[in-house]
């Protein structure tokens, strides 16, 4: 794999990116400065030009006879007449020799000559005896010893801003990753297990309030997956440590035992029993763990979901015995047989086989009735179960879907305890609620409402 080398820090990125885009822009911006400069101190020449040029133009259009005023000192002039003649003429030769070229109009314009750049203006002007044009130029080096400084100011400026944008997105980068340095500091804490604190969320909703968020959901489901494994633990090892005592205690009794095989036999079927137990305990751990897990969901059809109600209640008339076991199922109109709810067929059959079956353990050979009804609406799934069996002991109805929850006497929860805490994870994982309503010494009635998507 091509190693690579060390990057630079976001800010720096940021700040670089900026000095790029401004260059990018401050350049063309500079050239179109310029030109705009240039031409303004064109004009400026212009109308020097021009204001050297007005006392002749005045003279021939008024018509004075008495000859021209030489230029002053150092003005670059010349008057062509009709004829050709130069009644006034202080041009350098090298652009007296270029004036035939001229255009006849007003207008000003740079001529190279003998090896210098001049700017010159002609304008024509009409008297009585033809037409005249007047010349006025002047070197460019006046326009150049004015551009010369302006330029320089130009380019001060554009790298003034442009290093004003680089330093102030350097310091907007760094202003805006601060929240990114402290959930930096706090995720190096949590790595380490220090506390158990979330990642700080501004006050601000940005992007970054957003992530620290969505973090904080998935540090959220990780330490309750790290909880629900570390709860497996110990509920593995606090629940398994009596049976398999009681199993090896047996198998020494067996091993040792004295010959009588009727003992023998009660302490091997008394192992076997204990196994079994163990078999189911462990077999509703594991399936605890994967409905927590989120392995579960699933999508099934509103048709599927009432037959799999009418099989798992059949499946426990097999074993009701004397106790009296209805079923009533409804459908509002409005449910078609494309409507869904969002767990698996299995799975709701799975709620009534352990609903029913914590019944009939709590009434065991007493007579009693079980009442299971499902109704379905536009809203939601309601599936009831009903029963006469003597409800909860008040010392677990505020528990009674936690992990191994068993009363005192033992009735309703004479197996391992995790039959309601397995239905809970079933509705949780639905979307749905669960509600227990507990009369002690007469039954429960167990409500579910599960959504119905639209």
């Amino acid at each position: 794999m091509r190693r690579r080398g060390p990057a630079l820090a976001i800010r720096t990125r940021i700040a670089l990116g900026s000095l790029v885009i401004a260059l990018l822009l401050a350049v063309p911006a500079g050239f179109v400065l310029d030109a705009q400069i240039r031409a303004i101190v064109r004009l400026g020449t212009a109308e020097v030009l021009r204001s050297d040029q007005a006392p002749y133009l005045t003279e021939i259009s008024t018509g004075r006879d008495d000859g021209f005023d030489p230029p002053r000192s150092g003005q670059l002039l010349a008057v062509v007449g009709p004829g050709g003649s130069t009644p006034v003429d202080t041009l350098p030769r090298a652009v007296r020799t270029r004036i035939a070229v001229l255009i006849e109009e007003d207008e000003t314009r740079a001529v190279r000559a003998g090896g210098r750049t001049y700017i010159v203006r002609v304008t024509p002007v009409r008297d009585a005896a033809g037409l005249w044009r007047v010349v006025a130029a002047r070197d460019s080096s006046s326009e150049n010893a004015v551009l010369g400084p302006m330029r320089l100011l130009l380019v001060i400026v554009l790298v003034i801003v442009v290093a004003g944008v680089a330093a102030a997105a350097w310091l907007l980068a760094r202003l805006s990753l601060r929240p990114v340095a402290r959930l930096q500091a706090t995720a190096g804490r949590l790595s380490t297990g220090e506390g158990e604190e979330l990642l700080p969320v501004g006050d601000t909703d940005d992007e970054i309030a957003r992530l620290a968020r969505t973090l904080n959901i998935l540090i959220a489901r990780l330490r309750a997956a790290t909880d629900r494994e570390r709860q497996l633990v110990s509920d593995a090892s606090h629940e398994l440590r009596t049976p398999i005592a009681v199993i090896r205690t047996q198998l020494e009794l067996a091993r040792t035992g004295d010959g009588d095989v009727d003992a023998l036999r009660r302490d091997i079927a008394g192992a076997e029993r204990g196994v079994m137990r163990l078999q189911r305990l462990l077999g509703s751990l594991l399936e605890l763990s994967s409905i927590e897990s989120g392995e579960h969901l699933a999508v099934s059809s509103v048709d599927a979901a009432e037959d799999e109600v009418r099989d798992a209640v059949g499946r426990s008339s097999f074993r009701a015995g004397g106790t009296r076991l209805g079923l009533r199922v409804e459908r509002a109109p409005a449910v078609t047989a494309s409507g869904t709810v969002p767990i698996a067929a299995e799975d709701l059959g799975r709620i009534v086989d352990n609903l029913v079956s914590n019944t009939l353990a709590a009434l065991g050979e007493r007579p009693g009735s079980v009442q299971v009804a499902l109704s379905v609406d536009a809203e939601r799934m309601l599936l009831e179960v009903a029963d006469d069996g003597g409800g909860l002991d008040e010392d677990v109805a505020g528990t009674a879907t936690h992990r191994f929850t068993r009363g005192r006497s033992a009735v309703r929860g004479a197996g391992a305890g995790l039959g309601l805490a397995i239905v809970a994870a079933l509705v949780d994982g639905a979307g749905g609620s669960l509600e227990l309503h507990n009369q002690p010494g007469m039954g429960l009635v167990v409500r579910i409402r599960i959504p119905v998507l639209r």
